[in-house]
């Protein structure tokens, strides 16, 4: 049996995560604001869950209505079996995203949709389900665009950028989903060098190797809401976990490397390989971005510099983007540079020309990933 499910992506990866939804299944996709629409089975749900590296959500469609009204919604949310849904024992919660000049998102939208399902359950069944936000059995997602009302259940529960390979992480870490998708947007070939300068926690450095390796990146973790339903197949989900395995090429040594000026933040990458068993697959080494030459002739420069909307000042953090634009210049010619930038007025202290431009979204930031395309001569 197919469902109807949409995968959720951070915004401006939406083609990347349709690209790789049809490198999994043979399967139409069609690309929206937000993520991708597909059919997909319960052991296709399974595999999406522990495969897809820029995927935020994997949900499957409850139900679909037109509502002009928070009333209406709640007429129509009331008349849907939810019994066969949620069980008395088991918990819910509800999350609202809403684009519309019919309905307003506020709490009492959120408030009435949970009333509309807490009542049918309880005409049905005599008895109320509860509401647990934190750890819910069954995380609903609603979406109002216009008068088009559609509702999911998240078959994920954590976002799936929860790998499970970070313990402590930087404190202006990038989110593991945004940093596959920067990866793939450069178009890696996973036998070129591959640089992070500014590494941080290694997020991009560890998801870099993970996609040369052919590492699923939710093969190491446990946690899922599907695996709390009615209808999980623990046999299936297994049989596609050791199929996921045996794709894995654990035994290559990619030429990536990961290079900070901070100890604490390169003990963090190496913790990270230690608890998924790639300890030394990813070279490390202690530098400023000044002193920042790579070793090999050609390759690829993926980074996330420090942007100044959660560390240090915005005019302590011009020098930083001149001296790594400077950097870029003298040291790293036959490069193909991809800067990761949440401020664009900082991005303009770089001193380089980006080729491209790739528009993306990071929470409620807007961001560009730039590319610099470095050459040998003289730049004014």
């Amino acid at each position: 049996m197919k469902y109807s499910v949409f995968v959720t992506s951070p915004r401006g990866l939406e083609e990347v995560t349709s690209k790789e939804i049809s490198s999994l299944l043979n399967t139409e996709v069609k690309p929206d604001s937000g993520g991708v629409h597909l059919d997909a089975s319960l052991d296709e749900i399974y595999k999406l869950n522990i495969s897809l590296r820029t995927a935020m959500h994997v949900l499957q469609k409850v139900c679909a209505f037109n509502a002009s009204n928070i009333n209406e919604i709640y007429d129509q949310v009331a008349s849907f079996d939810w019994s066969d849904i949620i069980g008395l024992d088991k918990t819910f919660s509800i999350r609202t995203r809403v684009n519309s000049r019919q309905i307003i998102k506020n709490n009492f939208l959120t408030l009435r949709i949970k009333d509309a399902i807490v009542d049918r359950i309880h005409k049905d069944r005599g008895r109320r389900p509860f509401i647990n936000k934190e750890n819910p059995d069954f995380p609903l997602f609603v979406f109002i665009r216009d008068k088009k009302v559609s509702i999911y259940k998240d078959t994920s529960g954590l976002p799936l950028y929860r790998r499970d390979y970070r313990g402590k992480v930087h404190r202006a870490s990038l989110n593991p989903s945004m940093a596959a998708g920067l990866i793939l947007l450069s178009g890696w070939d996973k036998v070129s060098p591959l640089y992070d300068p500014m590494c941080g926690s290694g997020t991009i450095a560890i998801e870099a190797l993970m996609y040369a390796l052919s590492i699923p990146p939710g093969i190491y973790r446990n946690e899922y809401a599907f695996k709390k339903w009615p209808d999980f197949n623990l046999k299936n989900f297994n049989s596609m976990k050791s199929s996921a395995f045996e794709i894995m090429n654990s035994s290559k040594v990619p030429k990536i490397f990961a290079s900070d000026n901070t100890v604490k933040n390169l003990d963090l990458v190496k913790d990270s390989l230690n608890k998924i068993n790639l300890r030394g697959k990813v070279k490390t080494e202690i530098i400023d971005i000044r002193d920042f030459t790579p070793k090999e002739e050609k390759g690829v420069i993926i980074t996330n510099p420090p942007h100044g909307h959660r560390m240090g000042s915005e005019d302590s953090l011009r020098g930083l983007y001149r001296i790594m634009g400077d950097t870029l210049k003298k040291n790293c010619a036959g490069f193909d540079a991809y800067i990761f930038c949440m401020n664009s007025s900082l991005a303009k202290s770089i001193g380089l020309q980006a080729t491209k431009k790739h528009v993306l979204k990071n929470g409620k930031l807007d961001c560009r990933l730039l590319h610099f395309p470095i050459k040998e001569g003289k730049f004014i």
